[in-house]
């Protein structure tokens, strides 16, 4: 399963990336049909207790439901937060608009510890078994900061290309403002 992280500019002009809404919400869904199911043999009485693999799925499935990540680029303060980690757990680290050196796209082919310049002409075969067994191609959105530092804002499927392009320009577009 592959979700993009939600994108929404506030009226003072501050752009936040989260986790959307809807994805928790299907993981909760999901979480109460296996309590669901589960507690039925329990409740006719065919089984006493729970088994430990759903034990363990329903605690992966809260950890989900409760992992946040956020990004908020505010031109007021000229700031980016970055928030995650568990709602209650949330670990947040600050970076000033002068700290950044660039943002940009780069693809990845998983499996591969290649150079992003390697995968500039990344063609992939459309029909056949060679598209089958070719390598997934992957673009990440990354944040170099001026002291070196790689922080990837969204990584994702190429066929998302023009989501990227489009969440590049918009984060591009509010650090640049005055």
């Amino acid at each position: 399963m592959e979700f993009l992280l939600k994108s929404k500019q506030t009226k003072s002009g501050t752009l936040v990336l989260h986790i959307p809404l809807l994805l928790r919400l299907s993981i909760i869904a999901i979480g109460l049909v296996i309590i669901a199911a589960s507690l039925i043999p329990v409740i006719e009485g065919t089984q006493s207790q729970l088994g430990v693999t759903t034990i363990l799925l329903l605690l992966l499935l809260l950890f989900g439901a409760l992992y946040e990540e956020r990004w908020t680029f505010d031109p007021a303060t000229r700031t980016i937060s970055f928030r995650f980690g568990l709602l209650f757990l949330a670990k947040t680290m600050r970076i000033s608009f002068d700290q950044i050196d660039e943002i940009t796209l780069e693809k990845t082919v998983k499996g591969s510890m290649q150079k992003p310049a390697e995968h500039a002409d990344l063609e992939r075969p459309q029909t056949g078994l060679k598209k089958l067994f070719q390598p997934k191609v992957f673009i990440n959105l990354v944040l170099y900061l001026k002291d070196s530092e790689r922080l990837v804002i969204e990584s994702g499927n190429a066929s998302k290309e023009d989501q990227f392009i489009n969440l590049k320009n918009q984060i591009q577009e509010v650090i640049s403002k005055p």
